[in-house]
């Protein structure tokens, strides 16, 4: 099963300039990209990097886990890494 069936309801092709999830027009404050962690032999593997507004990461946190759980294997499992995003303005 691939990470993008289990998410449809993100707009991967926005890349940065607005949030990823449906149809917000929000400029992105976080950063989230999701990796799967693979314990048998200690490598990572990014996945898929999100761009989210504060609302709606806080929505994605909540419901990531119970989405996620289709698509983890034996040995391996799907972590993610959070970074806050500076909008500059000059």
């Amino acid at each position: 099963m691939n990470i993008l069936e289990v998410l449809p309801e993100y707009e991967i092709r926005r890349m940065r300039s607005r949030c990823n999830y449906g149809n917000c027009d929000k400029k992105p404050s976080k950063k989230l990209v999701l990796f799967e962690l693979n314990r048998i032999n200690e490598t990572s593997r990014d996945l898929i990097s999100l761009f989210l507004c504060t609302e709606h990461y806080e929505k994605t946190v909540q419901d990531l886990p119970d989405k996620l759980k289709p698509i983890k294997s034996q040995g391996k499992s799907i972590k993610g890494r959070v970074a806050d995003i500076g909008l500059v303005t000059h």
